[in-house]
């Protein structure tokens, strides 16, 4: 089922707004987006686990005819449901369902993504026909280290997300898995870039998203004060961001 992923309390109303992201310097290293149609034809079924609030299927609808977003938080579901019918998009359905028991039958879809989501290879080899692709996007251990190292837990040590990951970890735990489960032509990509945000951008970012395990908006707004002041400048901080990016065939 794949290394440790974070828990925390997801708000579809906050997660998906632009305040969180930040401004890229220059061009990002992938697009997520052209990764995955690269891969499939327009009759194809897409499935997307862990979907949230629908709002990465949306640039995929003119591209693939059959998308299927899978999300198990009721008030998420909700959300993704309201996004799909406000697009006027008829070609998105949303189910509300458990990644780890998809209600869907065996070898009946092309491709699983799982955009910053939990991952489980044994049921998207399942559910995947022959020739099918399954793509993750994953969080790497060297994110956004410049803001994790001022958060610190009792013992001392970060309590950023995957701050204590080996390097490589990430990539290496995906790609053994799915070469275990049987996936073939297995890739791995880690992908770098610096993203420049505002004090209001920054803040929404911590409360928003697992950056800092069990951010505390009343405990962790001194370090928070502090870290800003030692790492701005002209009012904005720069971080670097590291995405790992797994693909791999049945």
């Amino acid at each position: 089922m794949g290394i440790e992923f974070p828990k925390y309390k997801y708000n579809p109303e906050d997660y998906n707004i632009n305040s969180i992201h930040g401004t890229d310097i220059g061009k990002r290293p992938y697009n997520l987006t052209e990764e995955i149609i690269s891969r499939i034809s327009f009759n194809d079924t897409l499935v997307d686990i862990g979907c949230g609030s629908a709002v990465k299927l949306l640039p995929l609808a003119t591209h693939i005819n059959n998308l299927i977003g899978i999300e198990n938080n009721p008030s998420v579901f909700a959300k993704a449901q309201q996004n799909v019918l406000e697009s006027g998009l008829i070609n998105i359905r949303i189910k509300l369902a458990d990644g780890n028991r998809l209600p869907l039958v065996s070898n009946s879809v092309n491709m699983i993504t799982y955009m910053l989501s939990p991952h489980n290879a044994k049921e998207a080899y399942r559910v995947l026909v022959n020739g099918g692709h399954v793509i993750i996007d994953r969080v790497g251990e060297r994110d956004k280290p410049e803001i994790k190292r001022f958060f610190k837990d009792e013992n001392g040590l970060s309590r950023g997300y995957r701050s204590s990951s080996p390097e490589g970890e990430v990539g290496k735990s995906h790609l053994y898995e799915l070469f275990d489960t049987g996936f073939i032509e297995v890739s791995c990509k880690n992908m770098f870039w610096q993203t420049k945000y505002t004090k209001d951008q920054l803040w929404s970012l911590l409360v928003s998203t697992p950056t800092i395990k069990d951010f505390n908006p009343e405990k962790d707004k001194e370090t928070f004060d502090f870290a800003w002041s030692e790492l701005s400048k002209l009012d904005e901080v720069i971080l670097t961001q590291h995405r790992v990016l797994v693909i791999a065939k049945v």
